[in-house]
């Protein structure tokens, strides 16, 4: 597999990460809005985003990465989201693969993978597929040839960020129906990724159709992991927390365009001049209270997603991934997430009744913060986060999140 990349530079610790994080942001916000309205992948930007080096900042210290914690890279992905949804999203399944990594995988992948995130190079995932009785289940095949490598054989849906990747993390079931995880080069033969998502939110996320065709694999790159138990249960808790993430930073994103948009654009209704006595929009006392209702509850979803993260990186801290540990986590993850989405939800509709008609107008690109919101939020069911986080309140019990990552296996 090759590279095109320039050296990377190989960030040291979180506050370097943020710096940078919050530069790069910033250098792509202007044209965010453009890059909704056409939906095409955002090649540049991601080009930009390898060489800052902030793929690698979970790689731990003793393979040559920053080692930040769960907490800090949870916050990376928020800043991204409150410039740009889309890349964040797009970016998300990298780091928890390499924590993934980190946690539970062999040695010999670390070594072969880590030098090459370091250098740029991404990880995106394919694991979704449709046409199964439920979200849970696959029929893509992994299976073992007689020279010990592997042919993979099937379909994969919501492939974010498999089009503009260097490796895919596909999912399959083996010839006796064990889950593996094998991590492919995007440029091996056999590989077929389409540009056919067609979402009315998160556009350029290029969430996909993946097919894969006897592409060969070595064994060295296939990793037979458990999809049960507290050490896969914290990793899903990271992988969930991150959506919570990029929900927090939509709900940034559009408070920020908001206020932005009544600070320089807006014009008051009449009664904001009449009842309200206020002769500019940002002078009206309704218009205040809300702005600040909103910042309060985009503070509060922040505050909820990093205490889960802390959470996780406390449980890494003792080593001890028991039930109630993991449990803690996995419900702390839970209320972040809804919370964070509803927020979202909330932030991107609301900031569009302050402003009036004129915010409607689709070169202001106020609207793609809702879609945004809308298309991430149903990821997976909020109303279910909230009846796990009610029942460990009860009982005491906490979630199972085995269905997402444990397929049935189904007759081919």
């Amino acid at each position: 597999m090759t590279t095109t990349l320039k050296t990377v530079p190989v960030l040291d610790n979180a506050a370097e990460a943020f710096h940078v994080a919050r530069d790069y942001a910033e250098s792509i916000r202007e044209g965010a809005g453009l890059r909704d309205r056409k939906g095409t992948p955002p090649y540049d930007e991601l080009r930009a985003l390898a060489q800052t080096g902030l793929l690698g900042i979970n790689i731990p210290r003793a393979y040559g990465g920053a080692g930040v914690a769960i907490s800090e890279v949870i916050d990376v992905i928020r800043i991204l989201a409150s410039v740009d949804s889309s890349i964040a999203q797009t970016v998300q399944s990298h780091f928890t693969s390499i924590d993934r990594l980190r946690v539970m995988g062999p040695e010999h992948l670390r070594r072969r993978l880590y030098p090459r995130i370091l250098a740029g190079e991404r990880l995106s995932n394919a694991s979704a597929e449709r046409g199964g009785k439920s979200a849970a289940s696959f029929v893509t095949r992994i299976n073992r040839q007689t020279d010990g490598s592997y042919l993979i054989e099937g379909r994969k849906y919501y492939t974010t960020g498999a089009l503009t990747s260097q490796w895919i993390a596909v999912r399959a079931l083996s010839d006796d129906n064990r889950l593996a995880t094998a991590y492919v080069p995007r440029d091996t033969p056999g590989i077929q990724i389409d540009d056919d998502w067609h979402g009315f939110g998160q556009r350029s996320t290029t969430s996909g159709t993946a097919t894969f065709t006897a592409v060969r694999v070595p064994a060295e790159l296939v990793d037979f992991l458990p999809y049960h138990g507290p050490e896969s249960d914290i990793n899903k808790a990271l992988a969930f927390l991150t959506h919570g993430a990029i929900e927090t930073g939509i709900a940034e994103n559009a408070l920020h365009d908001g206020t932005d948009f009544v600070r320089t654009k807006a014009r008051p209704h009449a009664e904001i001049i009449t009842e309200g006595g206020a002769d500019v929009v940002a002078e009206d006392l309704l218009v205040q209270a809300q702005l600040g209702r909103l910042a309060t509850s985009t503070h509060a979803a922040r505050a909820m997603v990093l205490r889960a993260a802390e959470i996780i990186d406390a449980v890494h801290a003792t080593g001890d991934y028991n039930v109630d540990n993991v449990g803690e986590a996995l419900i702390a993850v839970s209320e972040a997430k809804a919370f964070a989405a509803e927020v979202a939800l909330e932030t991107s509709t609301a900031v569009i009744g302050l402003v009036g008609a004129s915010a409607t107008d689709l070169k202001h690109a106020l609207d793609r913060h809702w879609r945004n919101a809308r298309t991430h939020s149903v990821h997976d069911s909020l109303t279910w986060k909230y009846v796990q986080a009610g029942r460990y309140l009860l009982t005491g019990e906490a979630p199972n999140w085995a269905p997402f990552t444990a397929p049935e296996a189904q007759a081919k």
